[in-house]
Order: structure tokens, then C-alpha cells, then sequence
């Protein structure tokens, strides 16, 4: 069973070999990696290409065309029958996709395998480890938004899942996921939680005009994907309470 991972980069030349070493480096060994560079600016392209004959890597290069293009590249290059993605500034517990293979291959109807993701800094220490809901559905997804959805690196999902959904809207800057996981969940596929930490999601923190804007900007987005799905009020409440507080968080030097 081949796993394709998709890894979008740009601008990530200082933080891509931490990623690339965790998908190399796993105990499952028939995994395809797709690296799209989208136009990056620094040696993001240059620092992935030295590890081209190290594993299987297949590293894909173009203009800057965002995250939700490179996502929806990567995938159609994919071979793989198990999908997942990772940003080149997260990375993988070495043992993870051995375990989640075993679990797909011991009930074949389980269309999505998700679990938790440790937080941490730059220098790899611990904030805090990101539990999702055991039981996720297309109406909590809608009810809690990100809080109820399948986050990456914690989820692996089979090809099918995908190729029904066909690509990620690239006029979604911020809220492609949510978008590409309501559009799954939709269809009610069998989800599995393994309880067990994934991976690593490094938070870095950036200007707070660039944390407000792209606040503003994810809170207009999740509107316009609720708006498709017809959000019930209480799930509109709850996603302006939670970009509230995002918002004044941004101002609050933490």
C-alpha cells in the first residue's frame, strides 16, 4: 500500500530539512513524496533537491500559484492509494505511518485515519498537544469549523477522497482545508481516531499587522464557505466568538 505525502513550499529553504528527514526517515518504507516549490524565492528548490536520490522523491517546480494550487498539483502527480499532506515547516514522528498503514489494513472500510498534533517552537519544545473531536461529522464541522475537521500532519485519507473531490479552491487562501473537508465529510466516510500524537506543528510567530490581516482574512473566507454549506446560527456565533478573539490576540504580545 503506497502512501503519497504532498508537502506545498515556499520560502521554507530554513525549515524543509526537518521534513523531508521525518518522511525519509519513517519505518514504512513505500511512501512517494511529492515537494511542489511554488516560486520560491530563497533555496527552498536547491535544499529539497539534495535528497532526490536519497528516497522517493518527486520534486515538482513552478511560479507561485499558492497553497491551494500546489495542494491540487501534488495530488493529481500522486501514485500513491493513501494521501496526506505536511507544510515543509511540520514534520512527522518516525514511526507514524507504519502505524496508521496497519490500522487501514486491518479494516479496509475506514476511509480516513486522524490523530493529535504536538505544538512546539523552533528549538522543538513542547506547547501543547492539539486533540481533535473523536467523532467528526459534517455538522460539527460546520457547528465548531477547524476545530471539528481532520488537520494536517495528523491525517492520512484514502485516494478515492480525493479524486471525488477533484482539487483545492485555489480563491481560498486561508480556508482551503475547511473547504476540501466539509466537501469530504459530506459524503459520511468512516473515519477512524487514533489517539497518538502524529507530528509536529511548529508555530512561529510572525508581525502582528500580518497576524490581524490574515485574522480578517481567514474570518471573510470562513464565510463564504459557510455561506455554501448553510451554517446553522449557533456555528456562526461560535466561528465570530473564535475570530474575535483571534483578532484581539494578535495585538497581545504573548
Amino acid at each position: 500500500m503506497r502512501v503519497s505525502i504532498i508537502t506545498p513550499a515556499y520560502n521554507c529553504a530554513h525549515f524543509i530539512d526537518k521534513c523531508v528527514s521525518s518522511v525519509k526517515n519513517q519505518t514504512y518504507k513505500d511512501i512517494e513524496h511529492v515537494i511542489i516549490n511554488d516560486g520560491s524565492k530563497d533555496n527552498t528548490f536547491e535544499t529539497a533537491k539534495k535528497y532526490e536520490k536519497e528516497y522517493n522523491l518527486k520534486l515538482l517546480t513552478q511560479d507561485n500559484h499558492g497553497i491551494a494550487y500546489s495542494m491540487t498539483r501534488g495530488f493529481k502527480e500522486a501514485s500513491g492509494d493513501i494521501f496526506a499532506w505536511i507544510d515543509a515547516d511540520n514534520y512527522y514522528d518516525t514511526e507514524i505511518i507504519d502505524e496508521v498503514i496497519k490500522i487501514f489494513e486491518k479494516d479496509s472500510s475506514i476511509d480516513i485515519v486522524y490523530g493529535n498534533i504536538d505544538n512546539v517552537d523552533e528549538s522543538g519544545k513542547m506547547i501543547f498537544t492539539y486533540k481533535p473531536p473523536h467523532d467528526i461529522s459534517f455538522e460539527k464541522a460546520l457547528i465548531y469549523t477547524t476545530g471539528a475537521i481532520p488537520q494536517q500532519p495528523a491525517v492520512f485519507f484514502k485516494r478515492k477522497i480525493f479524486e471525488k473531490i477533484g482539487s483545492f479552491d485555489s480563491k481560498y487562501k486561508i480556508a482551503g482545508d475547511y473547504d476540501f473537508w466539509l466537501k469530504a465529510l459530506i459524503d459520511k466516510p468512516k473515519l477512524f481516531y487514533y489517539d497518538k500524537s502524529f507530528g509536529y506543528y511548529l508555530r512561529v510567530r510572525s508581525g502582528i499587522s500580518q497576524n490581524a490581516r490574515g485574522t480578517i482574512r481567514g474570518y471573510k473566507e470562513m464565510l463564504d464557505v459557510c455561506k455554501k454549506y448553510k451554517q446553522p446560527l449557533y456555528g456562526k456565533i461560535m466561528m465570530f466568538i473564535k475570530y474575535a478573539k483571534g483578532y484581539l490576540g494578535s495585538f497581545i504580545k504573548k
